[in-house]
């Protein structure tokens, strides 16, 4: 059109229709640049990413409406919440929680938004960081066709549109939320599912053998263990059971109301003992609360009320599980205190 007017219009119409043309095609560029700044940030539904020392992405799942429904897992989450903001001085605005009956579709857990979450908490981070990073529901395997794995199986998380948009892997996970981590920066992981031992794939694996503990390393090449670690960071992952092992999400531990063991095990240590325990006292503690309950899938048995969950859910809770265990990118020592 520009040219079309430069040929054929009359010099004082055509001077004119030019400027103004060029002018309206100016505010449609910048127009078009800003609808593309936008689209480039972190959605609307995000927290707003750095600046804060805390940080935290929570993830809880019930697929409701499926075959595969669960009952528990938006519980944790909740409970997860309510101890980062009122225990651990996590602020709401620096945490980012999704579920499958909240409202936002940007906070619904499918496997694009969990991965954009899993990018949010890694964004803008500085020394002295501390990010938590919490998800109960589904946990699955697929087999490993690179041959790193010792078990010859990927664990996965279980998004809630996996049935199409598929599951999310261990590599992947570690791609996320280790590799990247900078140095001066901390991750907590609490992963409360079935196969969820090594989710991060971190290189050193902690078991509790009968309230004992030791480092066990994963990896028997040093070069696939070094691509599995951080970049300077501090890693450590709590999971409800390894890798062979399901996970329970039951009624039975406050007062009718499901959530899952491990997460009740873990916010149970930490309010049982306080803030200034030791990793290793939390591992056990949450080892011998499973025990006491009874261990296994078709396991029964009490624990008594706990007064956390009782007063976020009423009534009193029992528990059955599994075996909870504990990774990290190197082996520290257990005696070091517990700090989010």
């Amino acid at each position: 059109m520009l040219e079309f007017l430069e040929e054929h219009g009359e010099p004082n119409r055509r001077g004119v229709a030019l400027e103004l043309l060029r002018a309206r095609c100016a505010e449609i560029a910048e127009d078009t640049a800003r609808r593309q700044r936008q689209q480039q940030h972190v959605p609307r539904a995000l927290p707003p990413a750095g600046g804060a020392k805390k940080k935290a992405f929570i993830c809880g799942i019930n697929y409701i409406g499926t075959r595969q429904q669960l009952s528990g897992c938006i519980n944790d989450a909740r409970c997860m919440h309510y101890l980062l903001r009122h225990r651990v001085g996590f602020r709401d605005e620096n945490m980012l929680f999704m579920s499958d009956d909240h409202p936002d579709p940007m906070r619904k857990p499918t496997k694009a938004n969990i991965l954009q979450g899993m990018q949010w908490l890694m964004s803008n981070l500085s020394p002295g960081d501390s990010l938590v990073f919490h998800y109960s529901g589904h946990g699955s395997q697929e087999r490993d066709r690179t041959g790193i794995e010792m078990d010859g199986m990927n664990e996965t998380l279980v998004p809630l549109d996996s049935s199409y948009a598929g599951q999310i892997s261990d590599d992947v996970v570690n791609q996320m939320l280790v590799r990247p981590l900078p140095t001066g920066v901390k991750l907590h992981a609490v992963i409360d599912s079935c196969h969820s031992g090594s989710m991060l794939d971190l290189p050193y694996m902690a078991p509790c053998n009968n309230g004992t503990l030791h480092w066990v390393a994963q990896y028997r090449d040093g070069h696939i263990a070094a691509s599995k670690g951080t970049s300077g960071g501090f890693a450590v992952q709590f999971s409800a059971s390894a890798d062979h092992e399901y996970a329970a999400d039951t009624s039975s531990l406050a007062g009718g109301v499901a959530t899952g063991a491990a997460t009740f095990a873990f916010i149970q240590a930490l309010e049982r003992r306080g803030l200034t325990i030791t990793y290793g006292q939390l591992l056990v503690e949450m080892y011998h609360t499973l025990m006491r309950a009874g261990l296994g899938q078709n396991a029964g048995g009490g624990g008594g009320y706990d007064p956390f969950f009782g007063s976020l859910m009423g009534g009193a809770s029992r528990l059955r599980g599994q075996t909870p265990s504990m990774s990290a990118n190197y082996a520290f020592d257990f005696n070091a205190p517990f700090k989010m």
